[in-house]
């Protein structure tokens, strides 16, 4: 229920005046801000006993799986004796590279699949056209007028996971840091060390600061006005929350030229992307000086935000989802023909085609093996996995 998951499921359900919604938490959130959001109008409990799951999916109509590669979710599916239902996937993950979307999930006609993002469905349209939908998972509540940045601020808000946030990302602030004065990073996972070590070692202190988690983003946005969000080319994010949140605010989002950005990111409608990391300095003194052109970009931001991303637009198009899955027959399910019979196959199922790197898949949450280790109590499968890839 953390981050940009969290985030979506509180929104749609919460904002769904028609349907009712049950939510199955099958761990204790690390932070209970989403959680608190659904429980204020909607039931809400944590457990992963199957015997609770079981009987909570027999008195319901559709079951909708927010989907990832989370090791728990994959045991409590494949632990699910008998599964009779109309059944949607809401991917949150790309599945351009790892963590890939399981191909049997992707060809299986009875399942409703929902992209959270419009570059994700159509890199998978090919597969299945009929039960293929996009529906952004990032939403805003539409913002009336406009914000004026009369000033010039730069943030990065966001994860600090090596397969989402920029490697080089201390370096191409310390490029520019005689224009962008101070720096402010709020985020966590396990680079925030590192990044904190390279702002030490370059004599970044007076220039770079690291805040870490926040829970409430917006005093922050109402006091920025650029948001330099530097992401590896091939990350796992989909809908990009912070994005939208950002455009809402009329904070610019200034972008690298990857492809999800470049999906959600039109350059000068509703923030930049930058050709290359050399035009860095000549995107920042243009939007540090140039007053006129911040301003309106601005307040294009927040045009295009309200048009595209508005909350009204995500709940109608579940609703209308939900409406297609009551006319059909329930279907049984086997997850362990889907997903795979035991943990090994399971973890298989999300690796690329292509050879990766040991480095994208050895770490502890995120669905990396150290992640599967753990919720699988070592699996003797798992331990010969990770054994290869440390030895190599």
């Amino acid at each position: 229920m953390g981050g940009g998951v969290g985030k979506a499921i509180s929104t749609l359900i919460n904002n769904d005046k028609k349907y009712c919604h049950i939510v199955i938490c099958l761990e204790k959130p690390i932070n209970y801000k989403f959680y608190n959001i659904v429980k204020k109008k909607n039931k809400i409990l944590i457990t992963k006993k199957i015997s609770k799951i079981q009987k909570l999916l027999k008195e319901s109509d559709i079951v909708q799986i927010e989907f990832w590669n989370h090791p728990l979710l994959l045991k409590v599916l494949t632990s699910l004796k008998t599964f009779k239902h109309r059944t949607i996937f809401w991917l949150h993950i790309s599945g351009e590279r790892f963590p890939k979307i399981p191909t049997k999930i992707l060809k299986n006609k009875k399942i409703d699949i929902v992209f959270s993002s419009k570059q994700s469905f159509k890199y998978h349209q090919k597969l299945n056209k009929n039960n293929f939908h996009f529906i952004s998972s990032a939403t805003i509540l539409s913002r009336k007028g406009s914000s004026d940045k009369n000033f010039f601020k730069c943030i990065y808000i966001g994860s600090f996971h090596q397969n989402k946030i920029n490697k080089n990302i201390i370096s191409l602030i310390s490029s520019a840091s005689d224009i962008i004065n101070r720096f402010d990073m709020y985020g966590e996972d396990e680079l925030q060390d590192k990044f904190l070590g390279e702002i030490k070692k370059n004599k970044l202190q007076k220039t770079i600061y690291i805040s870490g988690f926040v829970k409430n983003i917006n005093n922050i946005l109402n006091k920025s006005s650029v948001l330099l969000y530097f992401l590896k080319k091939d990350h796992y994010g989909t809908g990009e929350n912070i994005l939208i949140e950002c455009m809402s605010s009329g904070v610019i989002p200034v972008v690298l030229n990857n492809p999800l950005e470049r999906s959600i990111i039109k350059n000068n409608v509703n923030g930049i992307v930058l050709r290359s990391n050399k035009n860095l300095r000549r995107v920042l003194l243009k939007l540090k000086f140039n007053k006129k052109f911040r301003i309106n970009l601005s307040k294009k931001c927040i045009k295009f935000a309200n048009a595209n991303f508005n909350i009204e637009n995500q709940v109608k198009n579940f609703n209308s989802l939900y409406e297609k899955k009551l006319m059909e027959m329930k279907n049984n399910f086997n997850f362990n023909n889907i997903l795979g019979s035991n943990p090994s196959k399971m973890f298989f199922s999300f690796l690329d085609n292509k050879r990766i790197e040991a480095k994208k898949i050895l770490f502890h949450n995120k669905g990396g093996i150290l992640h599967f280790k753990k919720v699988f109590n070592n699996d003797a499968g798992l331990l010969r996995i990770y054994e290869r890839i440390v030895t190599h």
